[in-house]
């Protein structure tokens, strides 16, 4: 069972992903023109951002540890690429916002004496991440 002096974590906290970017800087924002093209497919276009958060619980009494599951969502922008067979241009056939689950688990650190916390993340839209925090 738990002892009264071990703490728990609930926490908020906003995020983006900034290197998703999957489509060309010089793509047209509109439909190919003419019938002549490729269908490169679905990319991402733009970051992601994310907005999750945190439920923790102490590890140790006292011990500043504490292991976290995290839950949450992203927005992207997905489009349909396509490249002109004439000129070489890249177009978006279609573009689409959406919204993606975040979830994961981590552990995070309060050093005693500190308002800033450290934290180490895994969840399925970021991968693994790292994080300072402020705590008040």
């Amino acid at each position: 069972s738990l002892k009264e002096k071990r703490n728990f974590l609930v926490s908020v906290g906003v995020g983006g992903i900034f290197n998703a970017d999957d489509v060309p800087s010089n793509t047209l924002e509109y439909p190919v023109p003419h019938n002549n093209y490729t269908n490169i497919g679905t990319r991402q276009k733009g970051n992601e951002m994310v907005l999750f958060g945190r439920y923790g619980i102490e590890l140790a009494e006292q011990s500043g540890f504490f292991i976290n599951a995290i839950g949450g969502i992203s927005t992207s922008t997905r489009v349909e690429l396509a490249r002109s067979n004439v000129t070489g241009w890249y177009y978006e056939q279609k573009s689409d916002d959406e919204i993606n689950p975040l979830i994961g688990a981590g552990f995070s650190y309060f050093p005693e004496n500190s308002s800033l916390s450290l934290h180490l993340d895994y969840d399925i839209r970021r991968g693994v991440s790292a994080g300072l925090g402020l705590k008040w």
